[in-house]
């Protein structure tokens, strides 16, 4: 509160206030050794999607198409099949990837990378939810950590996926 009412409630209730900063958990997203594994594409380097209401599902081989250099269609989206979540971006910006990182591992996630936030990218990242992944488009809140029962391989782990699929590394830091 303010220095005012702080004062109000210190003199006519005997109130006192102790503020204390505590260091918050964070992720910081940096460069992999070894350089981005994405290359920034064109505003027009993706499909706009239909204009219907309600709006187009991405085609079920969207992954595979973006995999084949295929033009992908345009905007962000995670998807999963058996125990995995797939993260694609179509000419998708820059600024687009970072809060989705942090709905994955459920918590803020601060861009280290010095790209652009303008920049657009078109990728897709399969990875398979782990203890890591608890935020609500991760695994738990997805429904498919420790997912069984499926004939699909799991994939790596999201710092992993990252690492070798898009060239970005993932670690925890205190803010």
């Amino acid at each position: 509160p303010g220095s005012m009412l702080r004062d109000l409630l210190q003199r006519r209730f005997q109130l006192a206030a102790h503020v204390e900063s505590e260091p918050l958990s964070a992720f910081a997203l940096t460069v992999a050794p070894g350089g981005l594994k994405m290359t920034a594409v064109d505003a027009d380097g993706c499909t706009p999607p239909p204009t219907q209401s309600p709006p187009a599902l991405p085609p079920p081989d969207l992954l595979n198409r973006i995999r084949r250099g295929e033009t992908p269609m345009c905007g962000l989206g995670v998807g999963g099949a058996g125990p995995n979540t797939t993260v694609m971006g179509g000419a998708a910006f820059w600024r687009q990837l970072i809060p989705m990182l942090g709905e994955i591992v459920g918590s803020r996630v601060i861009d280290r990378t010095n790209i652009s936030s303008a920049d657009r990218f078109t990728y897709a990242s399969e990875f398979a939810p782990d203890e890591r992944t608890l935020g609500p488009m991760g695994g738990r809140g997805r429904g498919r950590m420790g997912s069984q029962g499926s004939d699909q391989p799991r994939a790596p782990d999201l710092f992993t996926a990252l690492r070798d699929q898009l060239g970005l590394r993932l670690d925890a830091v205190q803010t």
